[in-house]
Parts: structure tokens; sequence; C-alpha cells
């Protein structure tokens, strides 16, 4: 069981793919170093007890498709750097205190698997917020988006999701007409 910090030293290692340290005690905030490794594809850092801001840069990490952050103490908003994530397929960030909203630049189109809970408007008040634009996300199969203060209806485009499965819109404060889910026929949970 591995304890302690992430050390800064893994932003030097420029032929790294994956890294995992999911399921440790490890704890404070990711090094800002960690954007520098351009050839990484998979970062799991699921079920630890890292806390503190998501660095900018880990919009640098283009090649990223797997990005594992579930049940960590992290704080403060996404950030807008995710929208250079173009080749993200697999994005979990459960279990956090992150603060919404989602934001609308989040237009990750080859995402496929999209699992939020959780954010607070606490900057802002508590205040709620609209659905988020996740219309260019047409090859999400697995989608969460539980207890992020959402409010308003349902976009219409989530029932053209052909390939979604799983959807989680609970614990929201969701208004008006559940959409035409008639496309999106692989979906057996909602």
């Amino acid at each position: 069981m591995l304890c302690g910090s992430i050390p800064a030293a893994l932003g030097a290692l420029p032929s790294l793919r994956y890294l995992f340290l999911s399921d440790n005690l490890l704890s404070g905030p990711l090094p800002d170093e960690l954007g520098n490794i351009s050839t990484l594809e998979e970062l799991d850092l699921s079920a630890n007890n890292l806390s503190g801001l998501l660095p900018q840069r880990l919009g640098n990490l283009g090649n990223l498709r797997a990005l594992l952050l579930f049940d960590n103490e992290f704080v403060g908003g996404l950030p807008p750097s995710f929208a250079e994530l173009k080749n993200m397929t697999y994005l979990s960030l459960l279990g956090n205190n992150f603060e919404g909203p989602i934001p609308n630049t989040f237009s990750l189109s080859n995402l496929s698997y999209l699992r939020i809970n959780d954010l607070t408007g606490s900057s802002r008040g508590g205040q709620c917020f609209s659905f988020p634009n996740l219309s260019r996300l047409t090859s999400l199969e697995y989608l969460t988006l539980r207890n992020c203060s959402i409010t308003g209806p349902i976009p219409e485009y989530i029932g053209r999701f052909k390939n979604l499965t799983y959807l989680d819109l609970s614990f929201n404060y969701l208004t008006g007409e559940i959409p035409d889910f008639s496309n999106a026929q692989q979906l057996s949970n909602m």
C-alpha cells in the first residue's frame, strides 16, 4: 500500500503510457508535472485521499484515453483545459467535492463513459445549473450526472444517443417531459 504524495518526478518520464495508482493511501494535490507526460494514455488515481484543484496542465495530455479520479477529495471546478483531451473515451470523477457547472466546452466527441456526481454550487451561493451541452458526445454509452444541481428539462438530443446503455440523472432538479428514447435501443438502465 502506497502512502504520501505523488512525486513530481513522475512528470519526467517521457515514455510513460499507463499510470495506475488506485486503491492506495496517496494524499495531497496532483503535481502539475503530470501534465508533462504527453505519452500518457491511461491515468487511474481512484480510491485514494488526493485533494486540491485539478491541475490545468492535465489538458496537455493529448493522448489520454482514460482518466479515473473517483473516490478522492478533489475540489473546485472541472478545468477548462479538459476540452483539449480529444482522445478521451473514459472519464470517471465520482465521489469528490467538485463544484459546478460542467463546462459547456466539454465536447469530447470520443467519450463513451462519463460519470460525475455531487457537483455543488457552493462558490455561487448554492445555485443550480442548466443541463450541460453534451450534444457532441454522440458516442456515449454510459452517462451518470447524479446530484449535480442540474435544473430544467432533459435535452431531446440525449434520446438520440444510439449507443447509450446506462443513464443516471437522479437527484437533480429536472423538469418537463422525458425525451423520446426510442433511438437509444441499447438503453437498459435509466
